[in-house]
């Protein structure tokens, strides 16, 4: 043990300035593809760190003692937070270490260590590596990283517990922030297996206002952009989607979904409805939508809606107005001009009841 402490101790001194070097030099976006030999550097020191205390075993291997190394690392430079999670179970040591790089807006990365044994299920003495701990999966994303652990739910196979990582990014908006969140499922004497992930549902990103993970429960609130309104308006169309591990730990699926302020998803179409029947004049579509002679009368030959919020009459939350401005534009000559056009909300759905050009 003492060889090892002291082996330990003289690796440890020369990664710490090896660390010091890295901080000094860091680029200005952790982020940009400029950066990938230096994260890699950096990312790689952190391996060598973890790795070798695993390979000691003993106290040397116990999160305290490895949570009191990345510690000191971080302390050298500001711009990281490093946190290690040992997983309880039996088998070979697993652990997960998170690394956040230059803070909220930089970048975060999971990082999952283990025996190579466990994951190829190679017989004693035949292990990748000779058993040796390594690194065996890893996840990097835009924003800070959070790790909670669900344990294993009856029905699943012992030690199976799912790592859920939310990673956060800085608001895009009051009340709203950048969110990928991942499922990975590790049981022992297996591979750790990404089994969920939030880019497969939002592909093109999701903004999140609320997020809440309970035992086996991940909440995510979020608004839902509809075409020609402006994103952060007021009472905005959300879903609150709660996902939770399906029979057997295999995936997250949505266990339930609740819809705030559905109206508004309502008022599109009906919008929409109303600018194609302007389009191709469309009477009896107009008639229906706009059931008052003179305002069919006033309607201009082309409109487009303008993505702007619209403008309502008092109302409790969540519920739908009774009365609704939304703003369009139509063809003047050479230049466009902006109308309003009022709705209100009658037993048949949304109806037209006013239209008229804001004056400039």
């Amino acid at each position: 043990m003492a060889l090892l402490l002291a082996a330990a101790t003289a690796g440890a001194a020369d990664r710490l300035d090896q660390f010091r070097v890295l901080a000094a030099e860091r680029p200005p976006d952790a982020r940009a593809e400029s950066a990938l030999p230096w994260r890699e550097a950096l990312l790689g020191l952190l391996d060598a760190e973890i790795l070798d205390n695993l390979t000691a075993g003993g106290p040397m291997a116990s999160e305290g003692f490895i949570q009191e190394r990345l510690d000191t690392l971080a302390g050298e430079w500001g711009g990281i937070a490093l946190g290690m999670h040992r997983l309880a179970g039996a088998g070979p040591a697993r652990a997960a270490v998170l690394a956040g790089i230059d803070g909220a807006a930089g970048l975060g990365s999971l990082r999952l260590y283990g025996t190579p044994a466990a994951a190829a299920g190679a017989p004693p003495g035949r292990e990748p590596g000779g058993g040796r701990p390594g690194l065996l999966a890893s996840s990097e994303h835009d924003g800070r990283p959070e790790l909670h652990v669900w344990p294993a739910e009856r029905g699943t196979p012992a030690s199976a517990p799912t790592l859920l990582v939310l990673w956060t990014g800085p608001a895009l908006r009051p009340g709203s922030a950048p969110l990928v969140a991942e499922a990975w499922r590790w049981p022992a004497g297996s591979a750790p297996a990404r089994i969920w992930s939030s880019t497969a549902l939002f592909p093109e990103g999701l903004a999140a206002s609320e997020v809440r993970v309970a035992r086996q429960e991940l909440a995510v609130r979020y608004e839902i952009r509809l075409p020609g309104l402006a994103a952060g308006c007021q009472d905005s169309l959300e879903h609150r989607d709660v996902f939770r591990p399906a029979p057997g730990g295999e995936r997250l699926v949505l266990a339930r979904r609740e819809v705030r302020n559905g109206w508004r998803r309502e008022l599109q179409v009906a919008l929409g409805r109303l600018l194609r029947a302007v389009e191709v004049s469309d009477g009896r579509a107009l008639a229906q939508l706009a059931p008052r002679p003179e305002v069919r009368g006033r309607l201009p030959k082309a409109l487009t809606a303008e993505p702007a919020c619209e403008t309502t009459t008092a109302h409790a939350p969540h519920e739908a107005p009774r009365v609704v401005v939304t703003a369009a534009t139509a063809a003047d000559g050479e230049r466009p001009r902006p109308w309003s056009l009022e709705w209100s909300r009658v037993a048949g759905g949304w109806r037209l009841t006013d239209a008229y050009p804001v004056l400039k």
